[in-house]
């Protein structure tokens, strides 16, 4: 199987996502909020891309992920915690996986790479409703992207440049336009990852050309940013970054010899 990803559904059951060998989208969920799971059981499609998940302002589930002729297609439960549409198609011409991200309002947006190398984002245009054109964001995008939202509710993206720097780019004010694009340095070879700090903070993690962990953050929340600090380590791959329940951030990345290694703040 893919990448899998992760939601909890209206109802407080979470539901698993991945991508099957057979290239369909399979799911497994919880029969019980915090209870036993289900068997694994197929949606179909015929999937070229991770999936990514999303949560509707009515509490619907939503998933996307691209087909082999590179469109993006989408499928939600029909009712909060229920069955499921069909696979429906949103055009475009994407490369790599796609990322989510809702807006202040509750609309679901959607961001992904073309073969122009710009980041595209197409957007609901209601919360829970239809959906926008195909819109350019521009850029020289070289990984996929990484999407966050702000305390103040402004979503920004993070991707790695043709320099191999991470570049970000993020709305002017909650659900609204978008500013240039700003590079924040670094000599990077993975696709980016972030976590919000409990003050609100974003904190991304990158394999860098040394092949250590490196991350970089906001100094205040919804503010500028740090330089870049290396956390060690020899890496195989992309890191994933989560946070404890009492706040601290935690790192997890493949090493050289396919261990999973990790790492964590000691204090919050």
């Amino acid at each position: 199987m893919s990448n899998a990803t992760a939601l909890a559904n209206s109802d407080g059951r979470l539901e698993v996502f991945a991508r099957g060998q057979d290239m369909a989208l399979w799911h497994k969920w919880q029969v019980v909020p915090s209870g036993n799971w289900s068997d694994w059981v197929s949606l179909g499609g015929s999937l070229t891309s991770d999936v990514t998940a999303g949560q509707n302002a009515d509490g619907r589930l939503e998933v996307f992920a691209t087909r082999p002729d590179g469109a993006l297609v989408h499928k939600w439960q029909v009712v909060p915690s229920g069955n499921w549409s069909d696979w429906t198609s949103l055009g475009g011409s994407v490369m790599g996986d796609v990322a989510t991200g809702l807006n202040v309002d509750g609309r679901l947006e959607v961001f992904a790479r073309r073969k122009d190398r710009a980041l595209w984002h197409k957007w609901q245009t209601v919360p829970s409703g239809g959906w926008s054109d195909w819109v350019s964001l521009g850029g020289g995008l070289t990984s996929n992207v990484a999407v966050a939202r702000n305390p103040d509710g402004r979503l920004e993206v993070f991707t790695r440049g043709l320099d191999e720097a991470l570049w970000h780019k993020w709305q002017v004010v909650p659900g609204g336009n978008w500013s240039d694009w700003a590079s924040l340095g670094g000599g990077l070879t993975s696709d980016p990852a972030f976590r919000r700090n409990p003050d609100g903070r974003l904190e991304v993690f990158a394999t860098g050309r040394d092949s250590a962990l490196w991350h970089i953050w906001q100094n205040a929340p919804n503010n500028g940013w740090s330089g870049w600090e290396s956390l060690g380590g020899i890496l195989a791959g992309k890191a994933a970054a989560a946070r404890n329940a009492d706040g601290r951030l935690e790192v997890f990345a493949r090493g050289t010899d396919s261990a999973l290694y990790h790492k964590w703040k000691t204090r919050v």
